[in-house]
């Protein structure tokens, strides 16, 4: 998916039935029809490559989600025991995702969940405060969403923000984003850096130098990379986590 100014709310919902299939697209389309709002109902998923740009990639940018806890079967415990009935494991680990983004982030990530009455918590979701909803009839459910939508304070849209962010960014110092990215984006030396642009884009070394300057005072202002101060090896820069996903995609067109 490509950057959008509306605030992305991923949809988490089983696909087995037609009547889970009808429930998320229903969810997905009046979500969409909410000025400000683009939703994501993921697509089955055959390989780790589709897993990770389109799942994983939603659930980083996502301003907020929608989750489903619907009935996938009964569980025997290891005596023997009827434990009852679990929902999608996929479900429980989209949600344990977000939960670790707001920690990650320090952010508030709202996020709805509805549960069938069967349906029994476990694992992570026990300490998660979810506050689920009886999962009930479709126009229940998307008179609840809509109400949800419309009363929830939700973060500012990221892309817009970087957008701002990156803007403030001399040519310069989005080149030295592109090196950046290319040395591995994590922990590079300061001295690679200037390498690569001596390297790509053919600059002076005490050019290069003055750029790499120039790129830490405005890094330290948008707060795009992280500069790390090390005395015995060298000053490192890395990626900050949040803006990753978006440096990746505009940097590596500058000229």
């Amino acid at each position: 998916m490509e950057p959008t100014n509306k605030r992305l709310i991923f949809v988490s919902c089983g696909q087995v039935t037609q009547e889970e299939k009808q429930l998320g697209t229903a969810v997905k389309n009046l979500i969409d029809s909410i000025e400000g709002f683009q939703a994501y109902f993921a697509e089955e998923v055959h390989d780790l490559t589709a897993l990770g740009h389109h799942i994983f990639d939603a659930l980083h940018r996502c301003s907020g989600a929608i989750s489903f806890l619907q009935k996938r079967g009964s569980v025997t415990g290891i005596l023997g025991e009827d434990w009852g009935i679990r929902s999608s494991v996929w479900v429980n680990q989209e949600i344990a995702i977000l939960a670790f983004r707001n920690f990650l982030e320090f952010a508030d990530l709202p996020i709805l969940v509805f549960k069938d009455a069967d349906v029994r918590i476990e694992g992570a979701m026990t300490s998660f405060i979810v506050n689920p909803l009886p999962l009930e009839s479709i126009p229940i459910t998307l008179s609840q969403v809509k109400k949800w939508l419309e009363s929830t304070d939700f973060a500012p849209c990221l892309s817009d923000e970087f957008q701002a962010k990156w803007d403030k960014l001399s040519l310069n110092s989005k080149r030295a984003v592109n090196c950046l990215l290319s040395e591995g984006g994590q922990l590079v030396k300061e001295i690679n850096v200037r390498r690569k642009l001596q390297e790509k884009y053919g600059l002076e070394k005490n050019t290069a130098s003055n750029a790499v300057r120039e790129a830490k005072i405005q890094f330290s202002d948008t707060g795009l990379v992280i500069c790390h101060h090390n005395i015995q090896t060298g000053d490192e820069m890395s990626l900050q986590p949040t803006w990753k996903w978006y440096l990746a995609r505009v940097a590596q067109s500058v000229k």
